[in-house]
């Protein structure tokens, strides 16, 4: 679902449990692998749902939609998300 600038992959994410809730939290592969590095942002999912509902211009989040228009997001150095469209355009949300 989400890619990274220095190899962020969609199957990298971080589960944890706290309290019978699971929280998921996406983050760059590189932290988890030995002898590298890498310093861009974490994001919790729920997070980057808002935010797609933002660059979506949707109501809510609808995981349908997200996976028929956007093909990856890819966390800048600053921390702002670009949103790659399949159709071709990219669209940046900016962190505060």
């Amino acid at each position: 679902m989400f890619s990274q600038d220095e190899r962020m992959s969609a199957s990298t994410l971080s589960q944890e449990q706290n309290f019978s809730k699971t929280y998921v939290h996406w983050i760059c592969r590189a932290k988890k692998e030995v002898g590298r590095t890498c310093k861009n942002h974490n994001f919790p999912e729920i997070n980057l749902k808002k935010i797609s509902v933002e660059i979506l211009e949707l109501e809510e989040f609808d995981e349908d939609i997200f996976t028929q228009q956007i093909e990856k997001i890819t966390v800048l150095a600053d921390g702002s998300l670009a949103f790659k469209f399949y159709e071709g355009r990219t669209k940046v949300w900016q962190k505060a």
